[in-house]
C-alpha cells in the first residue's frame, strides 16, 4: 500500500491592535513549510512528519499593558490528515506553550501568559509542526495558511 500525504503551509502573522502606544506585534522568521509523510514500518500507520526550521518572534511590552496569548488557526475547513504545532524553547519570563495542538478554523491557544515588560522585548520560540496520516487516509494534499494572532489574555 502506498502512503502520501503532503503538506503545504503557508504561514501569517496577525497583529492586535487596541490603542496603538500598546499594540504587540507577532511575526514569522523562516516561515513556509513542506512536509510530506511518505514512509511506513510494515503493519504500522505511516510515520509522522516533523519540521522545526521556523519561529515566531513577538513583542511582549509596555509594562502597563495587559498579560496577552498567541493564538494559532487554519484556513483550511477541512483537512484530510492531521496537523500539529508546539511553540518549543520559549524562555520562560516569555509565556508559557500550550503544547502541541491540532491546528482549526477556530483560534486556538498556542502560547500563554505573556507578560508586559518594562522595555520592548522581542521573545522568539521555534514552531515544531508535525504532520500525521493513516493509511485510511488514503494519499492527497492539505494546504495551510496558518495564523498566529496575539490578543488579550
Amino acid at each position: 500500500m502506498r502512503f502520501l500525504a503532503t503538506f503545504t503551509i503557508s504561514v501569517a502573522a496577525a497583529m492586535l491592535i487596541g490603542n496603538v502606544s500598546l499594540a504587540a506585534n507577532v511575526s514569522i522568521l523562516n516561515g513556509n513549510v513542506d512536509l510530506v509523510v511518505s514512509t511506513a514500518s510494515a503493519g504500522s500507520e505511516p510515520d509522522p512528519d516533523i519540521d522545526q526550521t521556523a519561529q515566531l518572534q513577538w513583542d511582549n511590552w509596555p509594562n502597563s499593558a495587559p498579560t496577552k496569548k498567541i493564538t494559532v488557526q487554519t484556513n483550511l475547513a477541512s483537512p484530510q490528515f492531521a496537523l500539529g504545532v508546539q511553540a518549543i524553547n520559549i524562555t520562560p519570563s516569555d509565556g508559557t506553550s500550550a503544547g502541541e495542538v491540532q491546528v482549526s478554523t477556530s483560534a486556538t491557544d498556542f502560547i500563554n501568559s505573556i507578560p508586559a515588560k518594562d522595555s520592548p522585548d522581542n521573545a522568539t520560540c521555534d514552531l515544531r509542526y508535525k504532520a500525521t496520516a493513516l493509511a485510511a487516509d488514503g494519499t492527497g494534499i492539505d494546504t495551510h495558511t496558518i495564523t498566529y494572532t496575539i490578543v488579550d489574555q
